[in-house]
């Protein structure tokens, strides 16, 4: 799951342009996944804490 922070544009084919809403996707073209990078536009997912107290118990 990708989250996006910010929707934004781009282009599939440099002629057409598209907007990619924020919020949850499942899936996004390859290509729209580095725009999104390189504009820092993708939400890091929260690493998990360990348990390791519960676990150790």
């Amino acid at each position: 799951m990708i989250t996006i922070r910010k929707a934004f544009n781009w282009s599939p084919n440099g002629y057409d342009i598209e907007t990619v809403p924020a919020g949850a996707h499942e899936t996004l073209p390859e290509r729209a996944v580095a725009i999104a990078e390189e504009l820092g536009l993708i939400e890091e997912e929260p690493k998990k804490k360990s348990n390791k107290k519960a676990r150790d118990k």
